[in-house]
Parts: structure tokens; C-alpha cells; sequence
């Protein structure tokens, strides 16, 4: 399994990869900038509906139709994508854990996604304050 947080640009409107160590570079590249009005991928669709999206085979999900033959490359068979969203329901992002077999979510894998998903929201909205903060001194 591997992992990356993808955050929200929201001038462009597109998610942005954001950490991503162990995500192969060409994967990196072909997914940076993903918009997130269309739904392509699960990122974008987590972003779009603020759901979680669970994806057991990027291989024949429509959600995949544009970028399933770069997971193939890359070997990636399944995808879950969870929303990043802070206390005032904005997302921020998505993190997502991308696997090399397909796979479907067990009940501890869900809540496992949420919770990490909520640690990411307060370390993205503490970075901020914190930046805020240094900025107006």
C-alpha cells in the first residue's frame, strides 16, 4: 500500500499533490493538478462529493477510465480515496492509499482512512493558523 495527500488549489480548482514519497514519479506527475469538477479518479470524486470512494479495481471503474492504463503501469489495482475536511465542512484535500491487488475495504480499513483523514485536517488547518499567525506579526 501506498500513500500520498493530495490538497485543494483552490484557484486553479484542482487537487495538487501535496506528500506523495511513495508514489512512482510518473504517477506523480500525471496526477498533479487533477480537477476536481470532473470526478476522474477517486481523488477528485472524494473532493467533488466530500465521501469517501472506495475503488477494488481501478481496471474497470469508470472513475478510472482516463488514467487505469497508468495505475496498470505503475501497479496499482485498487484505490481509496478519503476527504479531507475541516470543522467548517471545507475540504482541504484527500489522502488516498493506492494498492498493488485489488482490494475492497474491510470495516477497520474505513475507519482507519477516516481517522487519518481528520489528523490531516488539524495538521493542514494548524499549519495555517500557524502561518496566519506568523504573517501578521
Amino acid at each position: 500500500m501506498r500513500c500520498c495527500v493530495m490538497m485543494v488549489d483552490p484557484i486553479a480548482g484542482c487537487l495538487r499533490m501535496s506528500a506523495a514519497p511513495s508514489l512512482p514519479a510518473i504517477f506523480h506527475a500525471e496526477m498533479d493538478a487533477l480537477e476536481i469538477g470532473t470526478g476522474e479518479a477517486s481523488c477528485a470524486a472524494a473532493a467533488l462529493s466530500q465521501q469517501p470512494v472506495f475503488v477494488d479495481d481501478v481496471a474497470k471503474d469508470p472513475l478510472w477510465a482516463i488514467y487505469s492504463d497508468l495505475a496498470n503501469r505503475v501497479g496499482f489495482h485498487a484505490c481509496w480515496s478519503h476527504p479531507i475536511i475541516n470543522d467548517k465542512s471545507e475540504t482541504l484535500g484527500t489522502l488516498a492509499m493506492y494498492w498493488d491487488e485489488k482490494r475492497k475495504p474491510a470495516p477497520d480499513d474505513i475507519n482507519f482512512l477516516k481517522t487519518q483523514s481528520e489528523l490531516c485536517a488539524l495538521a493542514i488547518d494548524h499549519a495555517r493558523t500557524t502561518g496566519s499567525l506568523r504573517e501578521s506579526e
